[in-house]
């Protein structure tokens, strides 16, 4: 009997195929990052130069991220739909380039919404999973708060895109599609281009920061040189006990989070032991 299941399983963890030849000195919005008192925001240098080095993936999107990618695209396309029945729909995918010196920014903005004169970006993501849900749309304790990686980004929109002041950040919940909305700005606050949301400033989040890591990142690029890691692709029985002390009982994970979504994470794995923030 033909395992149909297989078949599309298989066909989608091969979807994305793999790393596409990269432009020097170009970069996305979606692979900023930022330091901050906390620790690294954003993502690693290290899995951005495996990119444009061409390096095979050694861990592919699943079938399953595959799949949650693609309905996060559904989500965004529906809200266009009802943006345009609206009347509010102005423009959508809107692609443009700003050179910062010695690297570029190649961004694309979901939308621009319009009415009376007043236009905004609008950014649509789609979350799920008790984690995200705590962050974004806030728990009795603590309130919700935009991803710290879609912050990054929507920076960057604002200042690429100077005619429009303000960004409309909205988060589709994926389960039951409730909806949380953040109005994010940039201010000058002593010579600094900081991020507010919802009219508070947000310290940790400057344009310069952002653009100083890329001019890092493109750094080690040019040079050939392979960044450290930024994030920790295995804990060490140090890192463990350091973790469980904190947690007041025994961390399930092994590693840092993003790096069990990274698709080098096996060959970074193998590279010599140099963590880049620990």
């Amino acid at each position: 009997m033909i395992d149909f299941t297989s078949i599309i399983t298989d066909s989608l963890n091969d979807y994305w195929g793999g790393i596409k030849a990269r432009e020097l000195g170009v970069f996305w919005p979606s692979e900023a990052s930022t330091s901050a008192p906390q620790g690294l925001i954003g993502k690693c240098h290290r899995a951005i130069f495996y990119s444009f080095a061409g390096t095979a993936l050694t861990n592919p999107i699943s079938g399953k991220a595959t799949r949650k990618m693609l309905a996060g695209k559904s989500i965004e396309q529906n809200e266009h739909l009802f943006a345009e029945r609206a009347g509010i729909l102005a423009a959508k995918n809107v692609k443009t380039r700003k050179n910062f010196g010695d690297i570029t920014i190649s961004a694309e903005i979901d939308a621009i919404y319009a009415r009376d004169g007043h236009q905004v970006i609008a950014e649509i993501k789609s979350i799920g999973g008790y984690f995200a849900m705590s962050e974004v749309f806030g728990t009795a304790k603590k309130p919700g708060h935009p991803k710290s990686d879609n912050l990054l980004q929507v920076i960057l929109y604002l200042d690429i895109f100077p005619q429009y002041q303000s960004c409309l950040l909205r988060y589709i919940d994926r389960t039951d599609c409730e909806t949380k909305d953040f109005t994010v700005t940039l201010r000058k606050v002593g010579g600094i281009s900081l991020a507010t949301v919802d009219g508070e400033i947000q310290p940790d989040f400057s344009l310069e920061r952002i653009l100083d890591r890329f001019r890092l990142l493109n750094s080690y690029i040019l040079a050939n040189t392979l960044p450290p890691r930024d994030y920790r692709p295995i804990y060490s029985v140090t890192d463990l006990a350091e973790i469980n002390s904190k947690l007041k009982g025994k961390s399930k994970r092994l590693c840092d989070w993003r790096c069990n979504y990274c698709v080098f994470r096996d060959r970074c794995l193998k590279e010599e032991k140099v963590y880049g923030n620990h």
